[in-house]
């Protein structure tokens, strides 16, 4: 696991980020997430992301950056952790990721910038759970909303 410490920031799209890390090259990045999976923590294109390499030991609640088989980056919450496998959520997301090996997370989110408010994202872990059953429920006020069950 590499140092914290010496910290060059590069600012680079997380795909260009991904690609860096898996040739050997370790640095921080800030990164504009794209998508809504990680709603309402991190919006879509408005909020600025810091990713580094993995520094320390993962735990559940991480937020972490991996590549699926496809080749997409993604950033997820870590949910569940069993020997070497590890199953990531988005807070927004109803079911978690396809299990992915330790050795597949190549960055983890140590700050959000959010306009002049920046915040350390794995020490909301807690809320996950409660981010979870909100955005649960918004969806399905917005499903009746569309489906004329009940009027605004």
């Amino acid at each position: 696991m590499s140092n914290k410490q010496n910290v060059r920031f590069l600012d680079v799209p997380i795909d260009e980020w991904t690609e860096m890390r898996q040739s050997g090259t370790g640095c921080t990045a800030r990164v504009i997430p794209h998508g809504n999976s990680m709603w309402p923590l991190i919006r879509s294109d408005k909020d600025m992301a810091e990713i580094t390499s993995v520094y320390r030991e993962l735990k559940p609640g991480d937020i972490v950056v991996f590549k699926r088989s496809d080749g997409q980056a993604v950033m997820h919450r870590i949910y569940r952790i069993s020997g070497d496998e590890i199953q990531t959520l988005g807070d927004n997301c109803d079911k978690p990721d396809a299990p992915i090996k330790r050795t597949d997370v190549i960055g983890i989110a140590t700050r959000i910038h959010r306009g002049l408010i920046s915040f350390d994202p794995n020490r909301t872990a807690e809320l996950a759970d409660k981010i979870r059953l909100f955005t649960k429920e918004i969806r399905k006020i917005r499903k009746k909303l569309k489906n004329g069950m009940i009027s605004e």
